[in-house]
């Protein structure tokens, strides 16, 4: 029998471009990946999300390999462009509240809960689980726009998704 060498372990890339760089680090490192360069650049997002990851969303790659990612560091500069003569009036977004969901550990009596939509915190407590309904907790959130709400336990993310805050809940 030939040995091969160690077998290398595989891992999936995750889908990191839209995500606040520091839930990008989180879900690299729970991938068993590693960060590679980090390189801020101009765009029409907001500063600190990935706009470019080296890897694809969903490649399979040999576990500890390295993803560089782009990151904005904000919008692109204003083009000098005369004021219109009659500026329309601007309109105020709506502020919608969604109420989340979200399921406890089933093996944990409490658990530090904290739900961050874009960075900001918007629920940061202790829950017991005997105190819920089937060890599920709803709490509100609001905001304008889309946002990505990061859901953690005990300070680790659990995880992380895009909320639509442009319409009301059905």
């Amino acid at each position: 029998m030939v040995s091969l060498g160690p077998e290398v372990k595989k891992a999936t890339v995750p889908a990191l471009v839209d995500q606040p760089l520091e839930i990008a680090l989180s879900m690299l490192k729970s991938a068993g990946l590693i960060q590679g360069s980090v390189v801020e650049e101009t765009s029409d997002k907001v500063a600190g999300i990935v706009i470019y990851q080296s890897h694809a969303a969903g490649t399979e790659v040999d576990e500890g390999t390295a993803v560089s990612l782009k990151v904005s560091k904000g919008g692109v500069p204003p083009t000098d462009t005369p004021a219109s003569p009659d500026p329309s009036p601007s309109v105020e977004p709506v502020i919608y509240t969604k109420k989340i969901t979200i399921t406890l550990p089933a093996d944990k009596e409490s658990v530090k809960v904290r739900v961050e939509v874009d960075g900001e915190v918007k629920f940061n407590n202790v829950v017991y689980r005997t105190i819920t309904v089937d060890g599920t907790i709803y709490p509100a959130v609001t905001g304008t726009g889309i946002h990505t709400v990061s859901v953690y336990f005990d300070d680790v993310l659990h995880e992380s998704y895009p909320l639509d805050f442009t319409k009301p809940s059905e």
